[in-house]
């Protein structure tokens, strides 16, 4: 989401999630029941593949719906 949470923390719209905290990611439609395990506020590390790079970001969470 523009403005988000991951965009602040410098993620893209086409950056494919390979893994949360460490803890692989399965598919797009596993991350909202992935994301439950943590609180607003917390700060976790995002793996994504951009194109034909790994990158890692810290990603401060906030409320579902709040930016």
């Amino acid at each position: 989401t523009e403005g988000g949470p991951a965009a602040k923390a410098g993620l893209e719209p086409d950056d494919v999630l390979v893994s949360l905290n460490g803890v692989k990611v399965p598919s797009a439609a596993d991350v909202p029941l992935m994301l439950t395990r943590y609180d607003p506020g917390q700060v976790v590390t995002a793996e994504v593949k951009r194109s034909d790079a790994t990158l890692t970001f810290k990603v401060t969470l906030a409320r579902k719906g709040r930016k």
